[in-house]
């Protein structure tokens, strides 16, 4: 099992361990993961056969890609609905289109957006054991996710490694806001400040 790969930065005169990988994500499954509230949220992060990074655990960033596709939009508002997301959290594909939630809240693409930790591995199957794990698709659960300050980056396929400038610019937009992250906690002094 490859755990979380962590990578010290230093930001504003403090040390802080935190994670040296993202996954990107389609929009607008990253909603469904970050902003629909539980139990509809959505739990499992689907990944379609021949995607290598079944061994990954522990805590990522969630990177939301640039692109916009209209047949994400579809597969993802038939998932939501059939799993129990109302109607009124929801956002119509105008809002999603000009990257806004329901409630006109920006919902940027194309950076950084989140966290979340990676619990466990569910191999393809025709008959998956948890309702967000998709027939036939690796499966990987998820606990916190959790939204962060935007930091705009430009995405890659798999685990892929987050460069430092853009560690350090969402460590500092998660202190900034106040985000509740167990790895946003300062280790020590930066004695290079």
């Amino acid at each position: 099992m490859e755990q979380s790969e962590l990578k010290v930065v230093r930001v504003d005169g403090q040390v802080y361990m935190v994670p040296a990988r993202a996954l990107t994500l389609s929009p607008p499954w990253h909603y469904l993961m970050l902003h629909v509230p539980p139990p509809a949220r959505k739990d499992v992060e689907n990944r379609v056969p021949g995607f290598n990074g079944h061994k990954f655990r522990g805590w990522c960033w969630v990177h939301a890609a640039g692109a916009f596709k209209v047949g994400d939009y579809q597969a993802a508002t038939e998932a939501a609905y059939a799993h129990g997301v109302q109607l009124g959290e929801w956002p119509t594909y105008e809002a999603f289109r000009a990257g806004k939630t329901m409630d006109g809240h920006p919902l940027p693409r194309g950076g950084v957006v989140g966290a979340f930790n990676v619990t466990g591995y569910m191999p393809p199957t025709e008959h998956p054991t948890m309702p967000w794990h998709f027939k036939n698709h690796h499966g990987f659960p998820v606990a916190n996710a959790t939204p962060v300050p935007f930091v705009p980056c430009p995405g890659m396929l798999g685990f892929w490694r987050v460069p430092y400038d853009i560690l350090c610019q969402a460590v500092r937009g998660c202190v900034q806001a106040g985000v509740a992250l167990p790895f946003i906690k300062p280790h020590g002094v930066d004695a290079h400040a």
